[in-house]
């Protein structure tokens, strides 16, 4: 990553938090509880299949964030990490999700975004009249809308400092959720098949 003089922010997900932390908590006991109390094939397979279904939902409804690290944002997905540079950004838009145009491409991070009932009543963009004082903590009516007016502040400063060409997006496999899931799908077919 490079570095910057901007913010150190974090944008963790907008919903689904509480959701995610119970289903994994509760697919890892019961992974756990079929070891512990169960024996032979049954039990592996189980275990197997609850602890996929833990990973699939940490890395789904936990793992998903948005990170600003000076003038580079990460969109930090499922399985994928996507680190653009702020200055190499023309528009941001967060509708069902945060998209950040680069050139003639759209990135997208799966973390934020507005619900369905507010992009249909319109709310989403009334939210939009929000501006931020530097100098007195916001007041949010809309978390969506709030990130998008601060990644809008990091690109606008980041054009404003722009010497030279911007670095180029870069996209990396998030190892832990990818080989996770790997391993585990393969156990569950060969633990399926015995």
């Amino acid at each position: 990553m490079r570095a910057g003089t901007g913010p150190e922010l974090t944008f963790r997900a907008s919903d689904g938090q509480i959701t995610g932390w119970a289903g994994t908590v509760l697919s890892g006991g019961g992974a756990l509880t079929f070891l512990v109390h169960e024996h032979g094939v049954a039990a592996l397979r189980g275990a197997t299949g609850l602890a996929l279904l833990a990973l699939v939902i940490w890395a789904n409804l936990i793992r998903p964030r948005i990170e600003i690290s000076g003038h580079t944002i990460t969109l930090v997905n499922p399985f994928a990490e996507i680190t653009i540079p702020a200055e190499a950004v023309t528009r941001v838009s967060v509708r069902k999700f945060v998209t950040l145009n680069v050139e003639a491409r759209r990135y997208a991070g799966v973390s934020i975004g507005h619900s369905t009932r507010s992009l249909v009543r319109g709310e989403a963009d009334r939210a939009r009249g929000l501006h931020l004082d530097p100098d007195r903590p916001p007041v949010v009516e809309n978390y969506a809308a709030y990130v998008q007016e601060r990644l809008e502040q990091v690109v606008d400063a980041a054009h404003a400092e722009a010497l030279g060409e911007p670095a180029a997006v870069t996209r990396s496999w998030a190892l832990l959720p990818c080989a996770g899931a790997a391993v585990l799908t393969v156990a569950l077919v060969v633990v399926a098949l015995i």
